[in-house]
């Protein structure tokens, strides 16, 4: 699975399962895709840096940082960043969804978030 694939697929199930009866889960869904605003820049971060471990991936075969150049301090301390960011405002995302991708991303792209 890639990653845009997984916050496809997460931001679906967010929709579908609308967190009860408060909605929050179509509401998240309506504002990652713009559908009621503007599209949040944060939704655009986390969306370019899956995007940016896909195409590592499929260029070069591995993991980012298996050819020992790079590394994967970069992507995982923006990933990590992107965390942090969720503790302040979220123009309508819900804070547990978006969490759940970026280690989502972090898993597919085998970046160690916590090491």
């Amino acid at each position: 699975m890639s990653c845009i694939d997984a916050i496809k697929s997460i931001n679906e199930k967010a929709r579908d399962e609308s967190f009860g009866r408060n909605r929050w889960g179509y509401v998240h869904y309506c504002n990652w895709h713009g559908l009621s605003r503007a599209k949040s820049p944060l939704a655009s971060m986390i969306e370019a840096l899956a995007k940016y471990v896909d195409d590592y991936h499929k260029k070069y075969k591995g993991p980012i940082g298996h050819d020992r150049i790079i590394g994967d301090e970069g992507i995982k301390n923006m990933l990590n960043g992107i965390i942090t960011l969720l503790n302040g405002e979220l123009d309508g995302l819900d804070g547990g969804t978006c969490d759940q991708i970026v280690r989502k991303i972090a898993e597919i792209g085998e970046i160690d978030l916590e090491g």
